[in-house]
């Protein structure tokens, strides 16, 4: 498995949710702290999609680093997706520090992932 062999489903989630950590981490480092509201809508979606492609990469012979990466990645944006989720139905629905902080380091990371598979799959 890797990013560019995914089915365009797989790759339009991974879009989304790299539009929902930059929308996080753009928050974050301008300390306004707040998800848009047309952002809220998608949380619960693109989670359910996460544990789906979780389940799949738990099932599949994960053999390279970067997919064990993936692995890693993908369980950490759902737990940051549930915890929006959670955070969107709350009576004050602010995003804390620590939310931005995540979002930034998962959108380093999976540009990191993205160029490990491409590098493990032309050789």
């Amino acid at each position: 498995m890797t990013y560019s062999n995914s089915s365009p489903a797989d790759q339009e989630w991974a879009k989304q949710v790299e539009e929902l950590l930059e929308d996080i981490a753009r928050s974050y480092l301008a300390t306004s702290l707040q998800l848009s509201d047309s952002k809220h809508k998608n949380l619960l979606p693109l989670a359910k999609y996460a544990k789906n492609l979780i389940e799949q990469a738990r099932q599949s012979n994960l053999q390279s680093h970067s997919q064990q990466q993936y692995l890693i990645w993908l369980e950490s944006v759902y737990r940051l997706l549930m915890n929006l989720s959670f955070i969107v139905l709350s009576d004050n629905p602010k995003l804390p520090e620590s939310m931005g902080e995540s979002a930034v380091q998962l959108s380093k990371d999976f540009i990191e992932i993205k160029k490990s598979m491409a590098r493990e799959s032309v050789s």
